[in-house]
């Protein structure tokens, strides 16, 4: 009799955990249909993480824009204020990083050395020469791992709110609980499901990602959370990776040795990586260009379009 009051329990929690998981999967689909966007425009490139999806755009020397992971929905979207005007002096390419917007979801673990390879083979294989490179957030430590990897790809390089400056950040041994958690297949598209939610997303955009939240728009939120959507609970892969901190990389060793131009911006109310760390970096490289962008937070390039395409076609020039 105990043991089929055993079984019976062992029963129920796998159904309160199988039965939300299966409820979830279902939304993940229902709002990837009805979220479908019209922007058929582009390309994909077939690397060793799956087929990548980029846009290009103008005529001139190549510019290369990468994307922050730093927040869920992510993608090549946080460019759209700069990319025409930067088109009139340079050919512009637009990249979904692995994870992340139109490209494949694999089932991985994401990493900055992966990170790294990728790139360098998207500008061997796609832009086929040296090229310029901006990159925000932690994707600045990718970019930094890509040049020392093989120099010479990239030619000048334009650091936004770089992370990994106080090297306190790196993922430890404790850290694989939590990759472990949000790959599971219940447990971790239920936990994803809620922080991938449009409320959840439009908290993090308005508390972290932008200092105005009149610079939200409802096509940006939009964008976020069908990406973050896009491949149903696959999308995980790539935020269980960030959360544990397997993306992070200590910058300062690459950008004290880095021989290529720098010129590193940062926004001024960036609350989750503090404009202090450009002291660290001053010291580090007392040569290379900084610039604070005052009312801004994550993307100073979104919030003020305008004068960082300025400084962009001033240094790449």
């Amino acid at each position: 009799m105990k043991k089929n009051n055993l079984l019976a329990k062992t029963a129920l929690a796998g159904g309160m955990l199988i039965i939300p998981a299966i409820i979830n999967r279902g939304i993940f689909k229902i709002s990837e249909i009805r979220g479908k966007d019209n922007d058929d425009e582009g390309f994909f490139f077939e690397s060793d993480m799956g087929n990548i999806h980029y846009k290009i755009k103008g005529v001139g020397e190549p510019l290369l824009l990468i994307h922050s992971v730093n927040y869920i929905g992510a993608s090549m979207k946080e460019w759209e204020n700069n990319i025409d005007e930067l088109s009139f002096s340079y050919k512009v390419y637009t990249i979904d990083l692995p994870g992340f917007g139109k490209s494949e979801k694999p089932r991985a673990t994401f990493t900055a050395y992966n990170y790294a390879l990728l790139l360098n083979s998207f500008i061997e294989n796609v832009i086929k020469k040296p090229c310029n490179v901006i990159a925000s957030g932690t994707s600045c430590g990718f970019a930094l791992m890509a040049d020392r990897i093989e120099s010479g790809n990239i030619k000048k390089l334009m650091l936004v709110s770089p992370t990994g400056v106080e090297g306190s950040d790196i993922a430890l041994k404790s850290d694989t609980k939590t990759l472990k958690l949000y790959e599971m297949p219940y447990i971790g598209s239920i936990l994803y499901g809620i922080k991938s939610s449009k409320r959840s997303i439009s908290r993090i955009l308005e508390s972290e990602v932008f200092f105005g939240k009149e610079n939200i728009t409802d096509d940006f939120k939009n964008n976020c959370f069908l990406n973050a959507r896009r491949k149903g609970v696959d999308s995980r892969f790539a935020y269980a990776s960030f959360i544990s901190k397997f993306m992070n990389t200590d910058i300062k060793t690459s950008f004290e040795g880095i021989k290529i131009p720098i010129y590193v911006v940062w926004g001024e109310e960036n609350k989750n990586n503090s404009v202090s760390n450009v002291d660290i970096l001053e010291e580090l490289r007392p040569d290379v260009m900084f610039a604070v962008f005052e009312h801004t937070s994550m993307l100073p390039y979104y919030e003020n379009s305008e004068e960082f395409n300025s400084i962009t076609e001033e240094f790449f020039k």
